[in-house]
């Protein structure tokens, strides 16, 4: 069986701290590193009241919406999908990007309803959606010493079909006039990234062996499952809400998972100069000095990869 190792794209640095929310952020540089449906499955939890109350309304807003797109009428499709994403959010706040700020929540709302009006109405999207689902439907299944598997051929041909698809939408979409926020705080191969995790944690049990080492070297996730070395895990508080924050030993900096605040344990020091330098957003492999320019690689990709 294997282990899911989450590791930050930014700095190298695996989750080694309790994960709370389904979105995964970096403990050591506090970038968003992936998604764990797991932990997001639990938050969505089918016999809650708010989960009951959540799908009625849905269920309301699914009906006009599904009316507007037999009408071709774009602009109720999307004013439905805009209601759905504030009942959503406001029902789900764990489902919130870590990366937005609360004065971009309105606008991701307004993004995220475009994005859906435009997978809806995009030219060619019912053919994708019908012939994702004949891939599905054609996987078929062995037993392997009292386990079911799915076919290496026919689930092949399923994924392929799939990351088809998917990138070719998360790269057209993010082209589109008005959904400029999705490249700030959602990436293109974050979001690839996230779309891919999601579909390895949800398949690699119904795989063989093989199978499961193909799928992950297909994904580039390979280097994700593997064992955890022990690091040293040190408590501390919040410095907006005094929330007790798991912190690993080394880390730069670690968001909230209370109030979503980043906190900053430590300065990168330049090796030329000495200088302390606070990391900037959205960074890259390395940051320059505010002192002497040099470029200060942020943190060594110790990690095994």
């Amino acid at each position: 069986m294997k282990a899911k190792k989450f590791i930050c794209q930014k700095c190298g640095a695996p989750k080694v701290t309790k994960i709370e929310t389904s979105y995964v952020v970096c403990d050591y540089c506090a970038s968003l590193v992936d998604v764990d449906i797991t932990t997001g499955e639990k938050e969505y939890e089918p016999s809650s009241e708010k989960t009951q109350r959540f799908e009625i309304q849905v269920n309301y807003i699914d009906h006009h919406a599904a009316e507007a797109f037999e009408n071709n009428d774009r602009e109720a499709y999307y004013n439905e999908r805009y209601k759905f994403w504030e009942i959503y959010l406001d029902t789900y706040p764990n489902y919130i990007l870590p990366t937005i700020a609360p004065e971009q929540l309105e606008m991701w709302i307004r993004v995220s309803a475009h994005s859906d009006t435009y997978f809806q109405f995009k030219e060619g999207s019912e053919e994708d959606r019908q012939r994702q689902q004949e891939a599905n439907d054609a996987i078929t299944w062995v037993q392997i010493d009292g386990n079911n598997y799915a076919e290496t051929n026919s689930f092949m041909h399923a994924f392929k079909t799939y990351y088809e698809v998917l990138k070719n939408d998360l790269t057209e979409m993010r082209k589109l006039k008005g959904l400029e926020l999705l490249n700030e705080v959602f990436p293109l191969e974050i979001a690839l990234k996230k779309e891919l995790s999601s579909f390895v944690q949800m398949w690699l049990p119904y795989l063989t062996e093989e199978d499961q080492n193909t799928l992950l070297k297909l994904t580039g996730l390979n280097t994700e499952y593997i064992d955890l070395p022990p690091i040293k895990i040190e408590e501390k508080q919040c410095t907006n809400c005094n929330h007790t924050l798991q912190v690993p030993d080394g880390a730069i900096k670690s968001r909230c998972t209370e109030c979503n605040t980043e906190n900053t344990w430590q300065k990168v020091i330049c090796v030329s100069c000495g200088g302390e330098n606070d990391l900037p957003t959205n960074w890259k492999d390395t940051i320059s000095c505010a002192y002497c320019t040099s470029e200060i690689r942020v943190i060594n990709k110790m990690f095994e990869q």
